[in-house]
């Protein structure tokens, strides 16, 4: 057990975890994607931020550049530089010596501007007419210039000449010209119009270091890197002093810009963990805040599931004796169990429901025959009734319908009952009743007179409701009031009495006996004296004295002042004497005698007296020999068993734990007392009393042979058959049809 046990919870806290993690992790899920969302936000943010500190610089850069372009287009409208350009020739006079040096002044002016100042502190003119190089302290010619200012070892002085003499455009040139390290260069070219097509190359050094201070001195540059790259991918100027590094895309974020003015590339270039220092951080914090619900969240969900599962466990536990094959988890496990546990508690609790009534009836039986009531269960029941057989006075009133073979007689008993009983309660009465053959019996504790009084009410309001609505009649009557339990059977056997009046006279409706008894005895002679002495003779099986007695009876009551009527009440009589001593030896005299049974019911036809006389004395004869069989066992408890058994004989389950239940009493002793008495074992008896009622069924009833079966008992056709077989000595289809 403890091995399939643990492997089903492993599989359950296996699929609590899942869906617990499920649950957990479709929030954080949301929250991670969330989160993404938000870095990418962010990483956004900063690719726009450095977009237009880009923009800034490359706006920067070209407005410095186009204020050189802007001077080359003063000097194409100085009417110095095209009097000089157009009108000077070589060789040149003194007066053109003079008219030089004071262009070289207006030169200086020219560059006294402070914007020229700032980005192009080296500037020259190549005049193609005097083939002469004018700057602002000389003029020199083309190869006393390269003698003095070029670098020879870039350029040789064909190169050179070469160089100056070609015509430009607006063109930016990256070149070693003027030292060993690489410069900016502005060269336009101003054609002059002249016949010999002369021109002017103005040649502007620019200061890329002044250029790059701007780019630095912006507020919002920081950090980064900017370089500038020609068409062919040459820097042309950079922040960083190591050009070999400047365009380095290692763990950088680098956003470029082509320029429209000059169609160089920008490219600023910013080391990632600067650019998203901030973005890093807040990307740290979430994968902390989402590792730490991920642990948090995992062990609370360990935790609620072992707290989960505690009930689960204690369940298990009590299931530990059980086979378990491990194939299904616990919630299947436990419903299978609580489900087989509650329906054996369902057939435990009809049992006890069964066996709490047979005990209740056979409770009541007793009590109706004035006998006390024995053992445990017997004395609980009388206590939840709130009976105290001692000092409280009873009542019983009976409902009959007549007949056992009345029809819808269930039906007819569940609705009286079901009135009475509502109408009782109502009334706080405290009462008991069961149903007897055709007969309703219901012992009421009285506890003033005004009780009586409302339990006529009670009755005549039933008879009235019953035939109004329902449709059906039915005999009431009710027995005198007695203190103690020990006289409920006089109040049952006068309320008996009185039902039998009523069915004698044929007037379905109330009687209470006291109303009825003068009645009852008036027009003939039978006195309690009488009666007491053939229930002696009855319990003796004296069956001459009896008939001898019976006899003085009818010779005394038969003349010529009494009437017919009376032999009838007196016929009456004489059979009620015998219907309440099979009663209280636990016989039915409708069962015993049904053709007798019929013919009292009808007496108030008959005419002939020796036909009467003739029933009561074939019924007190039967009636004697059923009598003493009980009596000849005196043993009380004998006694109580063998009624037990013949009152419920049609119980499957009778057996000897249920009458040992019955009776609060050890099993194995009744049944050793029973056989030293009766030398049969109780299944025996059992089984013999079962046989006999079948085979009255089966002559006397038109039943099929499977429902006799389950009738007397037998929980099965082919058992019935066979210990039918075994005792009778025929099967019961044959014996059915013997004559």
């Amino acid at each position: 057990m403890s091995g399939s046990t643990n492997s089903k919870k492993r599989e359950i806290k296996k699929v609590w975890l899942i869906s617990y993690l499920i649950v957990f992790l479709m929030p954080l899920l949301v929250g991670a994607i969330a989160g993404t969302l938000i870095y990418k936000g962010f990483r956004e943010q900063v690719k726009e931020r450095n977009n237009i500190v880009l923009e800034s610089i490359c706006t920067t850069v070209d407005n410095n550049l186009e204020t050189v372009v802007e001077a080359s287009l003063q000097l194409y409208n100085n009417e110095q530089v095209n009097e000089i350009g157009k009108n000077f020739d070589l060789p040149l006079s003194s007066e053109e010596h003079f008219y030089i040096y004071q262009f070289l002044q207006h030169i200086k002016d020219i560059r006294g501007y402070d914007t020229i100042d700032n980005y192009a502190k080296t500037f020259f003119m190549y005049f193609s007419g005097i083939d002469h190089i004018v700057q602002t302290s000389s003029a020199q010619s083309v190869s006393e210039f390269y003698n003095a200012k070029v670098n020879k070892e870039e350029y040789t002085e064909n190169e050179w000449l070469e160089f100056i003499k070609k015509e430009y455009d607006s063109d930016f040139l990256n070149a070693r010209l003027l030292s060993g390290e690489k410069e900016l260069l502005f060269i336009r070219t101003l054609k002059l119009r002249t016949e010999d097509e002369r021109y002017i190359n103005a040649v502007y050094k620019i200061d890329t270091e002044q250029i790059l201070s701007d780019v630095e001195n912006l507020y919002f540059y920081e950090y980064g890197n900017f370089f500038v790259t020609d068409t062919e991918g040459n820097i042309i100027m950079s922040t960083n002093d190591d050009e070999n590094n400047a365009g380095s895309k290692d763990k950088v974020l680098t956003f470029t810009k082509k320029s429209d003015f000059t169609g160089w590339t920008y490219t600023y270039a910013i080391p990632s963990n600067i650019a998203y220092g901030n973005v890093y951080k807040i990307l740290i914090v979430m994968v902390c805040l989402y590792g730490l619900c991920l642990v948090g969240g995992i062990w609370l969900i360990r935790h609620f599931v072992r707290l989960n599962y505690k009930p689960i466990d204690k369940l298990m536990t009590l299931f530990n004796e059980d086979e378990n094959d491990g194939k299904e988890n616990e919630f299947s496990y436990l419903s299978d169990k609580i489900t087989e546990s509650l329906s054996r508690n369902f057939a435990l609790n009809q049992e006890i429901d069964s066996q709490s009534k047979m005990i209740r009836e056979h409770l009541i039986s007793e009590m109706l025959q004035g006998h006390p009531p024995v053992g445990r269960r017997s004395k609980t029941e009388l206590e939840n009734l709130e009976f105290n057989l001692e000092e409280d006075s009873f009542a019983v009133l009976v409902y009959s319908l007549g007949n056992k073979d009345t029809d819808d007689l269930s039906m007819k008993q569940f609705v009286l009952c079901n009135v009475t009983d509502e109408l009782l309660s109502n009334e706080n009465y405290r009462f008991v009743s069961t149903k007897k053959e055709a007969d309703v019996i219901y012992i009421i504790r009285i506890d003033d007179d005004s009780f009586v009084q409302k339990i006529k009410e009670t009755a005549q309001f039933l008879l009235d409701f019953t035939k109004k609505e329902l449709d059906f009649e039915f005999y009431c009557a009710l027995g005198s009031v007695y203190s103690g339990g020990r006289s409920m059977l006089e109040s049952y056997s006068e309320a008996k009495r009185a039902v039998e009046y009523l069915i004698a006279s044929g007037n379905k409706s109330f009687a209470e006996y006291k109303d009825i008894s003068t009645s009852l005895r008036e027009g003939y002679f039978y006195s309690v004296e009488l009666e007491s002495r053939l229930v002696n003779l009855l319990k003796a099986n004296e069956q001459k004295k009896m008939e001898t007695l019976l006899q003085d009876i009818f010779t005394k009551n038969i003349g010529d002042e009494v009437s017919l009527d009376s032999i009838r009440y007196l016929t009456v009589e004489l059979f009620a004497t015998v219907k309440r001593l099979l009663a209280q030896y636990g016989y039915s005299a409708e069962k015993e005698y049904p053709e007798e049974t019929e013919f009292i019911e009808h007496i108030f036809e008959k005419r002939d007296i020796e036909k009467m006389q003739e029933v009561i004395m074939s019924v007190y004869s039967s009636c004697g020999k059923n009598v003493f069989e009980v009596l000849s066992h005196k043993d009380d408890l004998i006694s109580g068993v063998i009624l037990y058994i013949k009152k419920n004989y049609s119980n499957q389950n009778l057996g000897i734990r249920l009458i040992g239940e019955a009776f609060s009493m050890n099993a194995d002793y009744i049944s050793r007392r029973f056989r030293e008495s009766t030398e049969k074992t109780i299944n025996d008896y059992i089984r013999d009393v079962r046989i006999e009622k079948a085979k009255r069924l089966l002559k006397e009833s038109d039943e099929l042979i499977a429902d006799i079966a389950e009738m007397v008992g037998f929980t099965s056709y082919r058992t019935f058959v066979r210990v039918f077989t075994d005792t009778v000595g025929v099967t019961p289809n044959k014996y059915k049809t013997m004559k």
